[in-house]
């Protein structure tokens, strides 16, 4: 688990002790430690309040949700698929699946999410949650990432019961054709999340293949290869941090060595910094 994620899931603990009603104030959070981080007030106030006050405005402009928080929910035809749902619940006139982001890099967005797509078919087949949904009601997911850019903070995306039972179709036949020896693979921006990056053939060979088109000859091919530029990028970063961690534990890389860095200080907000 990375520090990123640790921490993310720090604070979907803290969330949930307050949406749960553990929690007789929404504050009592604050100077408890989840997850081996400690929730201090500006983290409370940075990442838990603004997706409290979200949540509160949007309880009440349905005119009520009766929800569970943090519900395992378990995905229908497929083998040990399950997951948990942030938020389930149900309002007059629609069904609510809300989910909680904490990072602060790739905003997420809520419309046409697979995730989202799959927490809100596993909860309408989860027993505990299948009475939030029906035939004839709307599902709108939503998705508060308190950490990105102001605009895209809250999205939310309506869709059907019907709609998430196809999804839930091609999903199968997705899993289905992973399973099979000769799997196709296909490269893409979740690469970067990926731990077997140093044994996968398409990332391993993405830089030689590029070095066969000659640079002068690149234009006529910028539309295939411009999607691949950030994995071309994260695939170098990945090369040094493998032969860091190397040199660290002693193996040697032949050419290099590991050499102390010259400590650079510097504020990451000047602002929040003198107040």
């Amino acid at each position: 688990e990375s520090d990123f994620a640790a921490e993310g899931t720090a604070l979907h603990m803290a969330m949930d002790m307050i949406m749960s009603g553990i929690a007789k104030t929404d504050t009592d959070v604050i100077g408890l430690t989840f997850n081996g981080y400690a929730i201090d007030e500006e983290m409370f106030n940075d990442s838990i309040r603004p997706v409290l006050d979200h949540w509160d405005d949007l309880d009440q402009s349905l005119g009520g949700v009766d929800f569970f928080s943090e519900q395992r929910v378990v995905f229908p035809g497929v083998e040990n698929a399950f997951g948990t749902a942030d938020l389930v619940g149900s309002a007059k006139d629609r069904t609510v699946v809300y989910d909680f982001k904490f990072g602060r890099g790739v905003a997420v967005g809520a419309e046409d999410n697979p995730q989202l797509k799959y927490y809100a078919l596993a909860a309408m087949h989860t027993p505990a949650t299948a009475k939030f949904f029906a035939d004839d009601k709307p599902v709108e997911v939503f998705i508060a990432q308190p950490r990105v850019n102001d605009g895209e903070r809250f999205t939310r995306w309506m869709t059907t019961t019907r709609q998430l039972e196809a999804f839930g179709v091609e999903l199968r036949m997705a899993v289905e054709t992973a399973l099979l020896p000769d799997a196709p693979l296909k490269m893409g921006p979740y690469c970067k999340f990926c731990s077997a990056k140093s044994g996968c053939p398409l990332y391993q060979n993405l830089a030689a293949d590029v070095q066969l088109i000659p640079r002068d000859a690149m234009q006529e091919h910028i539309e295939e290869w411009l999607p691949q530029a950030d994995m071309l990028i994260d695939l170098g970063n990945f090369i040094k941090t493998l032969a860091h961690d190397q040199m660290e534990k002693g193996m040697p890389v032949k050419g290099w060595k590991l050499v102390a860095k010259r400590a650079m200080r510097k504020w990451t907000d000047e602002a929040k910094a003198i107040k």
